[in-house]
């Protein structure tokens, strides 16, 4: 919810973070479970660079007010790198993802446009089996159209002879 609202302000966001991190501190969570939340609260709460770099500095003097760090300057280094890397791969993904999906869009919405010139109007059906079809079956049922002399003709799948 805090990342919802503070997505535009960066300030607030650092606010939020902060509020998290000296309650996961004063219910005297043990290192081990403070460490997994954080993974999870520097995910979801991402803080630009200016903010993070404070934030880190304000842990560390809360964590030695506390006596308790949750982890050393070496292992905190080591996940900045970590999540740089788990981030880029994160978002290669993502954007990966997004674009094979447009593609299934477009090509969804090309073969429905030629079915329609094609074929008129079209059934439910159809509208329901391309919306859950994947790429290879668009590829193979925009092959089909070409032979085929009914709407659902394009939609069976060749005999053997």
């Amino acid at each position: 919810l805090k990342a919802k609202e503070t997505r535009l302000d960066p300030q607030l966001r650092y606010q939020a973070k902060w509020q998290i991190v000296r309650r996961l501190y004063k219910k005297g969570h043990d290192r081990e479970y403070i460490e997994k939340l954080m993974h999870f609260v520097d995910w979801v709460l991402h803080l630009p660079n200016d903010f993070h770099k404070q934030f880190l500095d304000e842990l560390t003097d809360f964590e030695e007010e506390m006596k308790m760090p949750y982890m050393t300057s070496y292992e905190r280094i080591g996940m900045e790198r970590g999540m740089e890397k788990g981030m880029e791969k994160g978002m290669e993904k993502g954007m990966e993802k997004g674009m094979e999906k447009g593609m299934e869009k477009g090509q969804q919405r090309v073969l429905l446009n030629q079915l329609q010139y094609r074929f008129g109007q079209i059934p439910e059906w159809v509208n329901n089996k391309l919306s859950g079809a994947d790429i290879d079956a668009i590829d193979d049922w925009s092959k089909r159209i070409f032979n085929a002399t009914s709407i659902e003709e394009v939609f069976t799948p060749e005999r053997v002879k």
